[in-house]
């Protein structure tokens, strides 16, 4: 075999073949190289860092930290989805071009060669090398960005809040976290309220918006307040808490003309489709005197660069989260990283009494214990918690027994998962109008941990159609692509039809009067409609990208809540199986959890957490200036 004339190009296609690099990775390594021009004989180890920080970002990383740079994390790459099951093969000498990398943390040597690519904080070049963290430029201003903002937004206080505030804060709210939560906002400029379900985070923001009608009015007259959150369905339901909680506490007509609807956050900020301009940016700062996101754990760094760079001289901003949560499906961990900061410490309020989950319930125990479980030790105890917490008359169950849907058990699940289906979806199959089914699907829903393999959502749907299609009193006839009471799940930005990636439909005739007739595809009201207003519907035929979702990914599942939950895990490990992804499930349920499960791929996940590599705490806690 003819010797290459790059000897790293040849590296990288070897990594590529491994399944360790995309394509994509490899493709701009070679074109960053031919119009910067790289001398053929560039070192190898440089060729490889540098494709890992790109590929790094695919992996949801901000950058590469080469001194975290191990072959256990490169076995955990996968070249498709990093929830499939197959093992990678590593090729024998990507060790030799590890280990020079982390353990020199990435020398002059490592990247010889690649001078014309590699800068250090400041330079304009393609990639940024900061200590042992190495950078895509534009993943690198965006940390930059968001640090700068967060520290001067942390450092700009505006004033005590009145005795008038102070006696409105202590009729309206006696629980002490969620005071001091409120009076945050009425001091500072950046407020983070984080704490688990049912601990009051959108409570607290109605009574925020009361509260800052107390202070001084703008100058421009009626205070002005938008509200947003990273997803439409998140949006939804935001705009619905604070609506209620707004009206229990006497509060909805006082401020209803100066609060706008809740939208997305590319809503909020004016995001273009297919472009990365936005209508309002520092330069244009968005006209509100307070902007409230909710869940914001799924904020994503780039997201949060272009929402802190619009918030303007005088806006206050608050951010609800649950910080235990998933971190976004995009680069960084952005709350996170927030509320372990010591510079924004004091920014940060948490709620930790949940009115959801009273605190002796399994649910409560449960994901505490998982939440603080340390190490394999705390793992096996949370697993004897869910044994002994699990029983016929608990709202809680589960399953121990490693579930097995391979082959030909798959198209025979056990009776006890056939029954939760059969009895978890009879309302939606019965119901005749939208409302019905609406209310009837927000009671149960599959929760799973991946999208592919026997226990993915792809094939659980599929499963569920089938076990439907039995029911006795109604059963679902799953024939073409559109079927009455259908479930969908929108995956794609539709601005045409005004629907966004996780938006819920169902396919129910489209005059109920004919159930034999034409079918539509109905949604619930927009954020933005009026209380009251009538579902959406929409022919089958303009239905954006899409998927059956009687069953959904835990990811999907982020920010909602069911009556009922049957939380679905994989019969083996999986590096998808976290920590965060397990708490995040059982989590959605507000009454009922179902959890199916092996005690060793449960053991797994609890002792996994999901690891970002980024430096944004790094940046905001720095002792020198940024």
């Amino acid at each position: 075999m003819k010797p290459s004339a790059r000897p790293w190009m040849e590296a990288l296609e070897t990594l590529r073949a491994a399944g360790i690099l995309r394509a994509l990775d490899v493709h701009l390594m070679e074109s960053l190289a031919r119009t910067h021009g790289v001398d053929a004989a560039a070192s190898p180890e440089g060729a490889l860092a540098l494709a890992l920080a790109s590929r790094a970002v695919g992996e949801q990383h901000v950058c590469l930290d080469l001194s975290a740079l191990a072959l256990s994390w490169l076995t955990a790459l996968r070249s498709a989805d990093a929830d499939e099951f197959e093992p990678v093969a590593l090729p024998p000498e990507l060790e030799s071009w590890c280990e020079p990398i982390a353990a020199g943390a990435a020398g002059p040597e490592t990247f010889a060669g690649w001078q014309p690519l590699l800068g250090a904080p400041g330079e304009n070049k393609p990639f940024i090398l900061d200590g042992a963290r190495l950078y895509l430029r534009c993943m690198y201003e965006y940390e930059r960005g968001v640090a700068e903002r967060l520290r001067d937004l942390a450092q700009s206080e505006t004033g005590e809040p009145t005795a008038a505030c102070e006696r409105e804060l202590a009729s309206r709210l006696d629980d002490e976290d969620q005071r001091r939560a409120a009076r945050m906002t009425l001091t500072r400029r950046l407020t983070i309220v984080t704490g688990g379900p049912g601990t009051g985070k959108t409570h607290v923001a109605a009574h925020i918006l009361s509260l800052l009608a107390c202070l001084p009015p703008p100058a421009g007259g009626a205070l002005r307040v938008r509200l947003a959150a990273p997803t439409g369905k998140a949006a939804a339901r935001l705009d619905d808490s604070i609506r209620q909680a707004r009206a229990a506490t006497g509060g909805a007509e006082s401020m209803s003309a100066i609060v706008e609807p809740a939208g997305t956050l590319d809503r909020l900020l004016g995001c273009r489709p297919h472009s990365r301009e936005v209508r309002y940016h520092a330069a244009n700062p968005l006209p509100a005197d307070v902007v409230i996101v909710d869940e914001a754990s799924m904020l994503d760094l780039p997201m949060a660069a272009r929402l802190l760079a619009a918030i303007g001289p005088r806006t206050r901003l608050v951010l609800l989260g649950d910080v235990r949560q998933l971190a976004s499906v995009k680069p960084g961990s952005v709350l996170a990283e927030i509320c372990e900061s010591r510079v924004l410490a004091p920014c940060v309020a948490r709620l930790t009494v949940s009115r959801r989950f009273p605190p002796e319930s399994a649910v409560a125990r449960l994901s505490d214990a998982i939440h603080l479980a340390g190490g394999t030790a705390d793992a096996e105890s949370a697993w004897q918690l869910a044994l002994r917490a699990a029983s016929p008359s608990s709202p809680f169950s589960l399953q121990p027994s490693a579930f097995s849907l391979q082959s030909s058990v798959f198209s025979l699940p056990s009776s006890a998962f056939s029954a939760s289906i059969m009895n978890g979806f009879d309302g939606l199959l019965a119901a005749t109008t939208p409302e019905q089914a609406f209310r009837a699907l927000a009671a149960f829903r599959v929760l799973c941990a991946l999208r592919r393999g026997p226990c993915g959502v792809e094939a659980v749907n599929v499963l569920i159609e089938q076990l439907l299609a039995r029911a006795e009193a109604h059963p679902l006839r799953p024939r073409g692509e559109f079927y009455s009471h259908r479930v969908v799940m929108v995956t794609r930005n539709d601005y045409a039809t005004r629907l966004f990636n996780g938006d819920v439909g169902i396919v129910l005739p489209a005059e109920p009067s004919q159930p034999a007739g034409e079918l539509a595809v109905f949604f619930q009201p927009e954020a933005a409609a009026a209380e009251g207003a009538s579902y959406r519907k929409l022919p089958c035929r303009l239905l954006p990208e899409h998927e059956t979702a009687f069953a959904m990914t835990v990811h999907k599942a982020q920010g909602s809540e069911f009556d009922r939950v049957l939380v679905l895990l994989p019969d083996r490990d999986t590096p998808v199986l976290t920590r965060e992804l397990l708490y995040t499930a059982i989590t959605r349920t507000r009454r009922e959890l179902e959890l199916w499960c092996s005690r060793e791929v449960f053991l797994r996940a609890v002792t996994r957490r999901v690891q970002r590599f980024t430096g944004l705490r790094s940046l905001l806690d720095a002792t020198v200036r940024l």
